[in-house]
């Protein structure tokens, strides 16, 4: 049985290639699905547009793309204070670059570094503590359950992004490809 929220994933463009392609399968041999899917295309239903980065909850790991990394800092971090973040060492940092990206209170991610091409990092440059990276972040406000992740791009990838009126497209699709090792994290801000 294909419910109402597997159909609206359809819509907004959120279901994994494979289910989208079986969803689509089901729809050609079933007119009575093709009828809900077409009254809810003509309903108002308010979906909301895909996420480009699709960046996977911290708790998900498909396909180990998405490895949950022990935080390091004080038991009670605030808006402001440093945090330390160990990632696992991809095997080849030296052709990889830093990005730090914030999920605001809204749900859109946000890149917070690079923000200027002045501020590209390269992971081979980072502290390690044995096989991980280390990363040091400020955390920002507000209080609560805040949403991270650290990904490590090709270098070659940021070499043409306009930081000025950036275009992440293409480091998005390596994210989505599984190209880019990324590590998702939930850090508690206290007010």
């Amino acid at each position: 049985m294909t419910t109402d929220g597997t159909l609206q994933l359809l819509l907004a463009d959120a279901l994994e290639p494979d289910e989208a392609l079986e969803l689509t399968r089901r729809l050609a041999r079933e007119p009575a699905l093709r009828r809900r899917l077409s009254q809810m295309k003509s309903a108002a239903y308010d979906l909301p547009s895909p996420d480009p980065w699709r960046i996977p909850p911290p708790a998900l790991a498909p396909q180990g793309r998405v490895v949950g990394a022990p935080v390091l800092g004080p038991p009670h971090l605030r808006p402001g204070e440093v945090c330390r973040v160990l990632l696992p060492a991809p095997t080849d940092p030296e052709a990889r670059e830093v990005m730090l990206l914030w999920r605001a209170p809204e749900g859109a991610w946000q890149v917070i570094a690079p923000a200027q091409a002045e501020e590209r990092v390269p992971a081979d440059q980072l502290d390690r503590e044995g096989d991980q990276l280390c990363i040091d972040f400020t955390t920002r406000p507000p209080p609560g359950l805040q949403t991270w992740a650290v990904a490590l791009p090709e270098a070659h990838l940021l070499d043409h992004i306009d930081f000025a009126a950036p275009d992440w497209g293409p480091v998005q699709a390596a994210i989505q490809s599984g190209r880019i090792p990324l590590t998702a994290l939930d850090i508690l801000i206290e007010p």
